[in-house]
This record gives C-alpha cells, structure tokens and sequence, in this order.
C-alpha cells in the first residue's frame, strides 16, 4: 500500500509539474507582459520566458527600466549558454541600457556560437563599432560580406561612416587584402570607383590580378554585363570584360582598346 502511494504522489507531482510548464508555456506565447511575468513563475528555468519577458520590456509595451530587460536576458543566457538568439538579445538590452562593453561582448558571443549566421556578424560589427573596437569590427564584417555577398557594399559604408570617415585604403587593408574572398573584393574595387577613387581600384586590380590573372565570371557579380572601367582618364588603363562562357581579363590601355565601355 506504501509503495502505491508513493507511486501515486509521483503520478501527481509530475502531473501537476507537466500541467505547469504547459501553462506556462500558453502564457509566454501570449504577448501580454502580465501573462509572461506568471509563465516565468510557474516555470523559472526555462530561458525561452526569461528571453520573452525581456523582448517585451524592451519593445515598451509598459513602463518598464532597460535594467529589467538586461536581467532577463542575462537570466536567459545563464540558463542556456549556448543560444545566440538570447546573447544577442542581451546585446541589444546591454545598448538600450548604455552599457556598450556590455553589448560589444554579447553581440561578440552570439556571433561565435552562430558562425554561419550573417546576422549576428553584422550585430557584432554594428556592437564594436560603438564600443570603437575596430578590430573586432572588422572580424565580423569580413564574416558577413562572405556570408552574405550582396551585402557588402553595406559593410564598406559601415566602416568608413562608423570609424569617422576611415580611409577606404585602410579599409581595404584591414578587411580584404589578405583574404581569399574574391567577389568581396572585386564588389570593393566598384565602391571605391563610385567614390571617385580610381588610383586605388587601379592598385587593388593590380594586386588581385598578380596573384590571379583569371577571374571566373562566376566572381565578378556586382558588375553590369558589359564592362567596367576603374582607371581615372575614361576607361584608359584596366577593363573588366564580362562575356558570357569565358573568364574576366585585364586588358591594358595601350591604345589598341577601345576607351568607351559597351
């Protein structure tokens, strides 16, 4: 008889604990601050409330402080180290808070626990570009223009605006000199071009074409068909011809080409 009525109380804690977490779980996905705060009593270690409540506080659905977001994100993260989702929520809770080393170090961790996500490389950037963290800026920008290409040119202007109107020749140096990303650096080679530095598209083919005289088409997406032209007097010294079936070639200006581009 003992034995059956220990097996019934467990029965009925589990039950009872079962009904609990479920409840807690309709309250949390309900959107209301009230309902959210109960889910996360009813069920405290779970960190998918903690991380709700705190998108809440920081969405100001009521009066609430930043410091009452930075706690619940910070409880999130304590429960499950290992979810980008909730350091990039402390991040974003860490900025609202003005407390940007904060910020900086969680954007920075979510990007490592989510390498191939080109939103938290672009988080961390944006985090390390407050916190004038230039080199970790650049790691994560170099992360999103590979992770996600048509974006780069978002990355250049991010660099030069947000580190007070950094050289693009620094820019170039830092982010896309010694990396093997070719479309990144050819997509850099058109943004210096659009910002009437032709001198430095004009090295920066140099350098790319020295250690490789063919370039698959395949590389060279950011450009129109046709060609494009970097030298600064028309379109004198380096050509990028795009022709469907063959590779892109740097043609010199000897005066054997034509100076107009089809």
């Amino acid at each position: 008889m003992l034995f059956l009525l220990i097996i019934t109380a467990l029965a009925v804690l589990f039950v009872t604990k079962a009904m609990r977490v479920a409840l807690a779980e309709t309250w949390g996905d309900s959107g209301e601050v009230d309902k959210v705060r109960r889910a996360v009593a009813l069920d405290p270690v779970n960190p998918k409330l903690h991380y709700t409540l705190g998108r809440l506080y920081l969405l100001g659905i009521e009066a609430s402080s930043p410091a009452q977001a930075v706690g619940e994100m910070r409880q999130a993260t304590a429960l499950n180290v290992r979810v980008a989702l909730y350091w990039a929520g402390l991040g974003e809770a860490c900025l609202v808070a003005d407390d940007p080393a904060c910020a900086d170090h969680a954007y920075q961790h979510a990007a490592e626990l989510a390498p191939s996500n080109p939103q938290f490389a672009w988080e961390a950037a944006m985090a390390a570009i407050v916190t004038g963290n230039r080199g970790a800026a650049v790691s994560q920008f170099r992360r999103f223009v590979q992770l996600q290409p048509d974006r780069s040119w978002e990355a250049f202007e991010m660099m030069q605006r947000g580190f007070g109107g950094l050289d693009l020749d620094v820019i170039w140096s830092d982010l896309l000199r010694n990396s093997s990303d070719m479309t990144s650096k050819l997509a850099y080679l058109d943004f210096a071009a659009v910002n009437s530095r032709f001198d430095l598209a004009d090295r920066y083919w140099e350098e790319i074409t020295s250690t490789s005289p063919k370039i698959h088409l395949e590389a060279a997406k950011p450009y129109p068909a046709g060609c494009r032209a970097f030298a600064g007097n028309g379109c004198g010294s380096v050509f990028l011809l795009a022709r469907p079936g063959r590779h892109l070639e740097a043609l010199g200006g000897d005066g054997q080409h034509p100076r107009a581009c089809a």
